[in-house]
């Protein structure tokens, strides 16, 4: 694994020509930029890129071994498409009220089916909807032919007027929560009754034993921003590989690695 710093700016002609004298390649006008710890000249080009730029934010690489070695990944929703509706109420309509409350760490728990519009009816893969931070969706064929045979049950999703199922997609359904905590170094944040994390892609998570029999499940712990807790969405390699090997796309992929 290694650290890095994805810098964003909007370089001039005379700013680009300078950090070119230090190794660093872009191009004029909107950029982004990532710059890893291991660099040879990494306090050079951070400083420079630091006066076009706003604070960077962090991201990481990870090896080929240690995907190899992972028994369990943390997936991200590359692909994104439409919106939860009705906009104004989504939360009040998706979630538990109860729990949306400072003391119970604003953490969102679905009770309702999720309604949506603006999907297109050509989506492929696994995917995201905006506004929504966890939820995993999937077109229909994708999940009768490669995900429901690893028990992965599934939700309908509802069009915008929450009066019409959506044929061509549904919600995945978390087979149950991690009955094993995470061993990585987290900074924490306390709101209400729970402790948050503060999420860094520097810190990887790490832990779980091959006890875990789920494919697709949630972390025990909290994490999120401002008013918003959930759980991390994780998958098993077993799931990993079958997404590998058909060309699921839709997903990027963090591996849990070993504790």
């Amino acid at each position: 694994m290694r650290k890095g710093y994805r810098f964003f700016m909007n370089a001039s002609y005379e700013e680009v020509q300078n950090l070119a004298t230090v190794g660093v390649s872009i191009k004029e006008g909107i950029n982004s930029y990532i710059l890893y710890e291991n660099d040879l000249d990494f306090n050079k080009k951070f400083t420079e890129l630091a006066k076009i730029s706003a604070s960077p934010d962090n991201c990481v690489e990870y090896s080929k071994e240690e995907f190899n070695s992972s028994k369990f990944f943390n997936i991200e929703l590359s692909q994104q498409q439409g919106y939860p509706k009705p906009e104004s109420k989504y939360k009040e309509i998706f979630y538990d009220a109860k729990y949306r409350t400072e003391e119970e760490s604003y953490l969102l728990v679905q009770t309702n089916d999720i309604s949506a519009g603006q999907i297109s009816k050509s989506i492929k893969g696994l995917f995201g909807i905006n506004w929504l931070f966890v939820e995993v969706f999937a077109d229909k064929s994708t999940y009768e032919k490669f995900i429901k045979p690893l028990g992965i049950k599934s939700r309908r999703v509802l069009n915008g007027t929450r009066k019409q199922e959506m044929e061509n997609i549904v919600q995945l359904l978390p087979q149950g929560v991690s009955p094993e905590n995470l061993k990585s170094d987290f900074e924490y944040e306390t709101i209400g009754k729970n402790k948050r994390i503060v999420s860094d892609y520097h810190i990887p998570l790490q832990g779980y034993s091959d006890k875990i029999a789920f494919h697709f499940f949630e972390t025990k712990e909290f994490f999120g921003f401002k008013d918003n807790t959930y759980r991390l969405p994780i998958i098993s390699k077993t799931f990993y590989e079958i997404l590998q090997k058909n060309k699921i796309k839709g997903c990027r992929y963090f591996p849990v690695l070993r504790g």
